[in-house]
């Protein structure tokens, strides 16, 4: 049961992920920050970095680096 639990919160953390970086493009404001996308997300910096770590082998602040280069 807690591994499901643990599924769904991950789920629901890039659910919130997805729409800062992708829908609402968050990474264009110059003071948007990894802390402020793991707010938005509702968990710590930490556990945001340890799922991105995971699933793209970057933290969340390597990701929004990235979102910016490409945007340029």
């Amino acid at each position: 049961m807690k591994q499901s639990n643990t599924l769904d919160a991950s789920k629901k953390i890039f659910l919130f992920f997805y729409n800062a970086m992708e829908e609402q493009q968050l990474y264009l404001d110059e003071n948007f920050s990894a802390e402020r996308l793991a707010s938005l997300c509702g968990c710590s910096l930490e556990e945001l970095d340890a799922l991105t770590l995971d699933e793209f082998a970057l933290t969340a602040s390597g990701i929004i680096s990235m979102y910016r280069e490409q945007h340029c």
